[in-house]
């Protein structure tokens, strides 16, 4: 099978799932992102605490930094 195959594969197969699968394969898919981006983070910055961890999760999943201090504060 080469890759346009595959997708048209895969196309046929997502088109099968009803709205509320489709749905529920996205929030599994985006939290199943943002462990893997935490994950990532936690390994290049082993010091920072958990507020710090969270803010750069949401820096780099949303691209928007928050209001909260721990964004400005982070350990280098």
């Amino acid at each position: 099978m080469n890759p346009t195959e595959a997708e048209q594969k895969y196309r046929e197969i997502i088109k099968s799932f009803s709205d509320e699968q489709r749905l529920r394969i996205t929030f599994e898919l985006h939290e199943m992102a943002r462990k893997l981006v935490r994950a990532g983070i936690q390994s290049q910055h082993p010091t920072w605490d958990e507020e710090s961890v969270e803010a750069a999760v949401k820096e780099r999943v949303y691209g928007t930094t928050t209001t909260s201090s721990a964004a400005h504060t982070r350990p280098a």
